[in-house]
């Protein structure tokens, strides 16, 4: 089920619920906090798929773990059964509610510093609420004072340009990039139940490499196709944008390409290389990502990095670019090989699913799946990854609708350059970067981890 892979999120996140709401990204309920997820709003066809998933289910179970659904004509929660205990007294982690007060401008600014000296990779701003930052993959409190609603809007029209505006007051959410002249920020703005609200992710300037982020080198292997489809996935701050762009980075300093990326929002830029890199941010320079990839086919592009496959008309485009002789690399929101199938044909209507399975089995390449876990020295965090390859035993599976049986071609495929995640998992514990209980609790099938 497509509710599957977000409930997957909540439990790889520690969360207490996860919320589905028409017209808003779906949200996770941690520590009485409120996290969006880095996705589009619920369009209300597509919250009809999820509720008709859960109809006449009173409960769900994923990884072992149970939810309780309660559900209403335009909103759906699926809560862990034991999140129903009253909150713990307030803590120096947890603050004391107070009452919004007025907040300057130069306030934000230094909650930003702030945040950069604690090292977070998120900064939440609510209207109503304390800044929050999530660091080492836990979300804590940056500071007491809540920020009240005209501050928080006065905040984001500095943030947002007049057409990120419209988008915020249309849709009820926008994104942006933004510099406060120190770093550059992925922006997020979305209205909530109490108000206005914003989600920043500090990107990093200088360029990534794979041996940085703690991958292999071989994964530059992936961009070497003439054509095709590479697909990264993960949950959302699973590092799927930051993997691509190390892989891009290299090609664009080693090739003599042309590169197109759709972005939403462009967050690093590339410098003159071998390459000829031209890009493109939704909202700003195209209206959308599927416009983007039709526009792009005009553009005589040998790879196209498409940001994220959100949508069946961009899910189309992507397939058909594939197809017409370009190397296509985006990201996907799901946990590993054989949901990425799933989810992708999904999304097209039950008469096209036996298609889109033959596009995907002839044009598909490999599917990276990569997951942060917390390193044995906090709050650093390390991934763990594996790497499907298209071979005939994979395409197979593809055509026959089988995804779910992928993943048992990961151990037999390593002679032709597969990584199973259990590898990945034993690679790191032999490098005390990660327990052994926390291997086999992350690992799909533990036996396969060496003892």
């Amino acid at each position: 089920m497509i509710v599957d892979g977000l409930l997957e999120l909540v439990v790889a996140q520690g969360a207490d619920a996860l919320v589905l709401q028409v017209d808003r990204p779906p949200t996770l309920l941690r520590g009485g906090a409120d996290v969006p997820l880095s996705m589009p709003p619920l369009s209300p066809e597509f919250f009809g798929e999820l509720k008709r998933e859960l109809e006449g289910r009173t409960e769900v179970e994923v990884q072992g773990q149970r939810f309780e659904v309660a559900g209403e004509p335009d909103r759906l929660v699926l809560r862990r059964p034991d999140a129903k205990r009253a909150a713990p007294p307030p803590t120096a982690e947890t603050p004391r509610a107070v009452a919004p007060t007025r907040v300057a401008p130069s306030l934000f600014s230094q909650w930003l510093v702030e945040s950069r000296r604690r090292g977070a990779s998120d900064v939440f701003f609510s209207a109503g609420r304390p800044p929050f930052v999530r660091r080492g993959g836990d979300v804590q409190p940056l500071a007491s004072d809540a920020v009240d609603t005209d501050s928080m809007r006065t905040f984001v029209e500095a943030l947002l340009s007049p057409e990120a505006l419209e988008r915020l007051a249309t849709h009820g959410s926008a994104d942006a990039g933004w510099d406060d002249g120190t770093t550059r920020y992925r922006v997020h703005a979305f209205e909530q139940m109490d108000g206005l609200s914003l989600a920043l992710r500090p990107i990093r300037t200088d360029p990534p490499n794979l041996h940085a982020l703690g991958l292999p080198e071989s994964f530059h292997k992936l961009t070497q196709h003439r054509n095709g489809l590479v697909l990264m996935t993960g949950m959302a701050g699973s590092g799927k944008s930051t993997t691509l762009v190390a892989l891009l980075e290299r090609l664009s300093r080693t090739s003599a390409k042309h590169i197109v990326t759709l972005e939403d929002p462009i967050e690093f830029r590339f410098a003159p290389g071998a390459a000829l890199v031209h890009q493109r941010e939704v909202g700003t320079h195209v209206s959308s990502f599927a416009e983007g990839l039709r526009a792009a086919m005009r553009e005589a592009p040998d790879v196209i990095l498409l940001g994220e496959m959100r949508d069946r008309e961009t899910i189309a485009a992507a397939l058909t670019a594939a197809e017409t002789g370009h190397l296509v690399l985006s990201t996907l929101h799901c946990a590993n090989s054989a949901t990425a199938i799933d989810r992708i044909v999904d999304v097209f209507e039950e008469h096209r699913h036996a298609q889109v399975r033959t596009q995907l089995a002839s044009v598909l390449r490999a599917v990276v799946s990569q997951t942060l876990l917390p390193s044995n020295q906090p709050p650093r965090r390390v991934p763990a990854y594996e790497l499907l390859l298209n071979n005939t035993a994979v395409a197979s599976k593809i055509r026959e609708g089988r995804g779910h049986q992928l993943r048992s071609e990961l151990h037999p495929g390593r002679s032709e350059g597969m990584i199973p995640l259990e590898a990945s998992l034993d690679e790191l514990v032999a490098r005390g970067e990660i327990t052994r209980e926390l291997a086999r609790r992350v690992a799909p099938n533990p036996s396969l981890l060496r003892a």
